[in-house]
């Protein structure tokens, strides 16, 4: 289904609120190597969302993200497991237990729910309103940082966060097209 003419605006003002959320965030030496490791992730999820789309009348999204949750965490695994070790460093298992609860909640609340909850959503909701995901979770990250770390945003996130806020009004609050009705 092609997005309407509103939703394609609203991604649109919401990236581009991101995009300002990004420029406030300060200047840093590998800041153009995190900016192009972005741009990469974006477009890795984007056919990862293509795939749960395509899977939908083959695979549960329940099954479909176990999946995806086992892949992932055979891999880290096997990452960890071949990961160069730097005998100066200090032991980084087992963890404290603040880390442990850390790691837990990673775990449930964005992994387990958060993720299942966008397959679920990928299945049945218009593309447009699923590329909203991505700018919502710089909203999320500022709230986190402001709640949990005690960060007051920039000026410039603020504007950006308003600015994602309304472009994501904007495509939710959509009007949809009426399917196209079957000769009879």
């Amino acid at each position: 289904m092609r997005p309407s003419r509103a939703e394609q605006i609203g991604v649109v003002v919401a990236t581009a609120g991101a995009v300002l959320v990004a420029r406030g965030a300060g200047k840093g030496e590998h800041r153009l190597a995190g900016d192009l490791l972005v741009l990469a992730s974006v477009g890795l999820y984007g056919l990862y969302l293509t795939v749960a789309r395509a899977l939908k009348d083959a695979l549960p999204a329940r099954s479909y993200a176990a999946l995806v949750y086992t892949s992932a965490a055979v891999m880290l695994a096997f990452a960890l497991a071949v990961a160069p070790r730097d005998p100066a460093a200090a032991a980084i298992w087992p963890p404290p237990d603040r880390g442990l609860i850390a790691i837990a909640i990673i775990a449930l609340v964005p992994t387990i729910l958060g993720h299942t909850a966008v397959q679920t959503a990928s299945r049945t909701l218009p593309p447009a309103i699923i590329a909203l995901v991505s700018p919502g979770e710089t909203l999320g990250s500022i709230v986190l940082g402001a709640v949990f770390l005690h960060e007051s945003p920039a000026p410039t996130e603020i504007a950006g966060a308003l600015i994602i806020l309304a472009g994501s009004a904007i495509a939710v609050f959509a009007p949809r097209p009426d399917p196209p009705r079957s000769a009879a």
